[in-house]
């Protein structure tokens, strides 16, 4: 075997254990890796995906409302319309009650904008708009105890 032939065998051994670490790195750290790559990229979930952030919550003692932010985000401008997502979700050990009628401040300015009623049995919703910016109400999502229910909304800002 001569030099070049031993040099070659070396860096490929080398590159060979190199890549054997990379793949052992990847597997134990797959729980780790893509969480640490979205924060240091500065990524986040799109607001029409996960609904946007908890504006507001509003405690019933066996269950919570939470209200969200207004969601009119889209690529470059805000969009005509959007929504604003409300999540009912029973305490530990709890249930929702079969019947949930809730006024709704959807804008933060201390006046209620909507009258929701919702069978959180059948999924049926009723939906009373106290503004003209509020269009209806989307199908009732049903995620384990939990109801989410989206409430399209034209922009009152634009």
């Amino acid at each position: 075997m001569n030099v070049m032939q031993r040099i070659l065998s070396i860096l490929g051994y080398t590159w060979a254990a190199l890549c054997l670490i990379v793949v052992l790195a990847t597997f134990i750290g797959l729980g780790v890796w893509p969480k640490a790559l979205a924060q240091a990229t500065g990524v986040k979930v799109s607001p029409w995906y996960s609904g946007g952030e908890v504006a507001g919550s509003m405690d019933h003692g066996s269950y919570q409302t939470l209200v969200r932010q207004p969601v009119f985000d889209g690529l470059f401008a805000q969009r005509a319309e959007g929504f604003v997502q409300v999540d009912w979700s029973p305490k530990e050990h709890q249930a929702l009650p079969d019947f949930i009628d809730e006024e709704l401040d959807v804008d933060g300015n201390g006046t209620m904008d909507l009258r929701i009623r919702v069978n959180t049995i059948s999924g049926a919703t009723q939906l009373t708009p106290m503004q003209a910016w509020v269009l209806g109400a989307e199908k009732l999502a049903f995620a384990d105890n939990e109801r989410i229910l989206r409430i399209r909304l034209r922009n009152w800002e634009n």
